[in-house]
């Protein structure tokens, strides 16, 4: 639903709201990305990844 509501040529922000119900799987996925894209921000984002590594 969140890429839906991004369409071409959008100009206003989107609010996403999401609700996850403690001790729940949709709480660990939750956690889950949120440590990726915290790894994302340190490592590739910040110009330390370089296309030659495995």
């Amino acid at each position: 639903a969140q890429d839906r509501a991004h369409h071409i040529g959008q100009t206003k922000a989107v609010r996403i709201l999401r609700f996850i119900t403690g001790k729940s799987v949709e709480e660990a996925m939750y956690a889950r990305a949120r440590y990726k894209l915290d790894i994302d921000d340190k490592v590739i984002q910040a110009g330390r990844f370089d296309n030659k590594s495995t």
